[in-house]
C-alpha cells in the first residue's frame, strides 16, 4: 500500500503585485496626487495587498491621504481590515492651524466611498489616544505627526507596545532634505532595526521593531528593483500631474489670451470712442472756460459798477440827510408862519373893506388850490412810485443825477426869488390894499399847511428828486406873483436858520445873496402895516 500523502498545512507565500489603483478619495480632494504623501500612494496600496494586516493605525490624519490609499487596498482587495485614525484635527507647528471643515472632509470620504470598511476616527492627541488601542494590535502602524526629533521619538516610542509582534511601522519625512528633526530620528532607528526608505515625497522610512517576517518577504521579492520601480512611477506620475496640469494650463492661458485679446479689442474700441469723447469734452470745457472768464470779467464789472452805485447812495443818503434837514427847517418855518398868522386879527378890519375882492381872489385862489392840490396827489403817486424803486440801484445814478439838476435848479430858483424879493420890497408900499387879502389867503393857507404837513413834506422831497416836476412847479412860482410876498417872509426864515446851521457846523459858505436886501426883507417884516 501506498501511503496517502497529508496535506500540507503551511500558508502559501505571499506574491508582491503591481497594481495601478484608482483612488475613489481623489474625487472629493482632487490635489491629493500632489500633496506630500502622494508619490508613495501606490506603494502603500500594493503593501496593504501583500501584507493584508488586520489592523491600520494612523497617527496624523490631515485631509487623509495616506489613511485612504489603505482603505482603497482594503476595499479593493476585500479584505477584512479595521483602521484606526487619530489626530487632534487642529494643525501644528507644520501644517498651521485649520477648522473642522479638514475632520468633516475626512467623515465625508468614509461615508461616500468606503461605507462598508470599518472605521475608527478618533480626534484626539496621540496620548489621549492611547487607552483606546489594545496593546500589541497593530500591524501597520503609519507615524506622520509633528517632525520634530522629540516629537517623532515619542510618538515611535509610546505608541511601540501597541505594534504587534512582526508589525511594520511606517514613517513619513524622513529624507535629508527636509531638515526635519524625524529624519534624524530616522536615522538612529535605521541603527536598531531593519528597514528601508524612499527619498522621494518628502521621504518614507519603513521599519520592522518587532521582527524581521515582513522585512525578508519584501526582500525576497526583489525589494530593490521594487523601491527603484515605485520610486520612478511616483516620479513619472508626478511629471506626468504637471505636464498635464501645464497643459491645462496652456490651454487655459491661450483662452485667456484669445479672450484678452477680444477684449483688447473692445477695449481700443472703447478707448477711441472715449479719446472722442475726452475731445468733445475738452472742447465743451474750453468753452465753458471761455464763458467762466466772460461771466468773470462782467461779474468784475458789475461788482465795480455796484461800488460805485454803493458810493452814489451813500452820497444820496447824505443828501437825503441834509434833505431831512430843511424839512425841519420848513417847521420851523412854519411855527413862524403861525407867528404871522397872529396878526391876522389886525388885518380884519380892512379885510372887510376888501370884502368883493377877497372873494374873487378866493376863487381864484380856490382854484389854485385845487390844482395844487391835483398836484400834489399826483406828486404822491410819483412819491410812492419812486420809493418802490428807492432800492434798485440801477435807477440810483439817474436819480441822483436828477437830485444835482434839481439842487441846480432849486439855487437858481432861490436866487430868482431874491431877486424877486428885492422887487416885491419895493411894490410893498403899493401892496397895502391888497393887504387883507392877502393875510386872509395866508390865514386859510396857514391852516392847510399845519394839516397837510407831510403831504407837502412828500411834496418837497417830490420836488427834489423829480425835474420835471420841478420845472412845473417853477412855472406855478411864476404864475403865483400874488404869493411872493409869504414865500419871501418863508425865504427870509430859510435863510435864517441856513446861516445858523452853517455857523454852528463851522462851514463858511461864500454869501450868493445881497446882505442888504436880506436886512430890508427883515425890517419889512418888522414894520406895521398901514
Amino acid at each position: 500500500m501506498t501511503a496517502r500523502k497529508q496535506p500540507s498545512t503551511r500558508q502559501p507565500r505571499p506574491v508582491w503585485k503591481v497594481h495601478a489603483p484608482a483612488f475613489a478619495a481623489d474625487a472629493v480632494c482632487p490635489l491629493m496626487p500632489v500633496w506630500p504623501w502622494g508619490g508613495h500612494r501606490a506603494w502603500a496600496y500594493d503593501l496593504v495587498r501583500f501584507m493584508k494586516p488586520p489592523v491600520i493605525a494612523e497617527l496624523g490624519v490631515h485631509w487623509g491621504t495616506s489613511l485612504f490609499a489603505f482603505a482603497q487596498a482594503v476595499k479593493d482587495g476585500k479584505l477584512t481590515a479595521h483602521m484606526i485614525g487619530v489626530d487632534t484635527w487642529a494643525g501644528d507647528g507644520h501644517t498651521g492651524p485649520y477648522g473642522s471643515e479638514v475632520l468633516a472632509t475626512v467623515r465625508r470620504i468614509v461615508n461616500e466611498h468606503f461605507p462598508r470598511q470599518s472605521f475608527e476616527l478618533h480626534p484626539m492627541t496621540f496620548d489621549e489616544a492611547l487607552p483606546k488601542i489594545a496593546d500589541e494590535s497593530v500591524n501597520l502602524l503609519h507615524i506622520d505627526g509633528f517632525h520634530e526629533y522629540d516629537a517623532v521619538k515619542h510618538d515611535f516610542e509610546t505608541w511601540l507596545c501597541k505594534l504587534a509582534p512582526d508589525g511594520v511601522v511606517l514613517l513619513h519625512d524622513v529624507a535629508e532634505t527636509t531638515g526635519y528633526g524625524s529624519a534624524r530620528y530616522w536615522k538612529e532607528l535605521t541603527e536598531q532595526f531593519p528597514g528601508f526608505a524612499f527619498t522621494h515625497s518628502w521621504g518614507l522610512g519603513v521599519v520592522f521593531p518587532k521582527g524581521d517576517r515582513w522585512f525578508k518577504a519584501i526582500q525576497k521579492q526583489n525589494l530593490g528593483d521594487k523601491m527603484a520601480l515605485y520610486t520612478y512611477r511616483a516620479l513619472h506620475e508626478r511629471v506626468s500631474i504637471e505636464l498635464r496640469d501645464t497643459g491645462q494650463m496652456a490651454v487655459s492661458r491661450l483662452a485667456a489670451m484669445d479672450t484678452m485679446e477680444a477684449i483688447i479689442k473692445d477695449r481700443d474700441v472703447e478707448i477711441k470712442l472715449l479719446k472722442s469723447i475726452v475731445g468733445d469734452r475738452e472742447n465743451e470745457i474750453s468753452l465753458l472756460k471761455g464763458f467762466v472768464a466772460d461771466r468773470d470779467n462782467w461779474l468784475k464789472a458789475a461788482g465795480q459798477e455796484a461800488d460805485a452805485l454803493r458810493g452814489r447812495a451813500e452820497g444820496l443818503a447824505a443828501e437825503a440827510a441834509s434833505l431831512r434837514e430843511r424839512a425841519e427847517d420848513l417847521d420851523r418855518s412854519l411855527a413862524a408862519a403861525n407867528l404871522v398868522a397872529g396878526r391876522v386879527p389886525e388885518l380884519e378890519a380892512k379885510a372887510a373893506q376888501e370884502a368883493g375882492r377877497a372873494d374873487a381872489a378866493e376863487s381864484s385862489l380856490a382854484s389854485r388850490v385845487e390844482e395844487i392840490r391835483s398836484l400834489t396827489d399826483e406828486l404822491a403817486r410819483t412819491g410812492a412810485d419812486l420809493a418802490r424803486t428807492a432800492g434798485e440801484l440801477s435807477a440810483a445814478q439817474q436819480r441822483g443825477r436828477e437830485l444835482e439838476a434839481t439842487v441846480q435848479s432849486l439855487t437858481a430858483a432861490l436866487d430868482l426869488l431874491t431877486t424877486q424879493h428885492q422887487l416885491v420890497t419895493a411894490r410893498l408900499s403899493a401892496a397895502e390894499e391888497r393887504g387883507a387879502t392877502m393875510a386872509a389867503d395866508m390865514h386859510s393857507m396857514t391852516i392847510r399847511i399845519a394839516a397837510e404837513h407831510e403831504r407837502n413834506a412828500a411834496l418837497e422831497r417830490a420836488i427834489l428828486e423829480n425835474n420835471a416836476m420841478t420845472d412845473r412847479l417853477r412855472t406855478d412860482l411864476r404864475n403865483l406873483e400874488a404869493d411872493l410876498e409869504m414865500l419871501a417872509l418863508r425865504v427870509e426864515q430859510l435863510e435864517r436858520v441856513e446861516i445858523e446851521r452853517e455857523k454852528k457846523e463851522g462851514v463858511r459858505r461864500t454869501e450868493r445873496r445881497d446882505p442888504a436886501s436880506v436886512r430890508r426883507i427883515g425890517q419889512a417884516s418888522r414894520e406895521p402895516r398901514r
